[in-house]
């Protein structure tokens, strides 16, 4: 998984963990 700004570690496909950290940078 990835480890989000938020320091929320998070279990996705490495498919998915680009764009869902994307979307987070884009809230921050």
């Amino acid at each position: 998984g990835a480890v989000l700004p938020h320091g929320t570690a998070v279990e996705l496909p490495d498919v998915q963990t680009a764009p869902v950290a994307e979307t987070v940078n884009l809230w921050e």
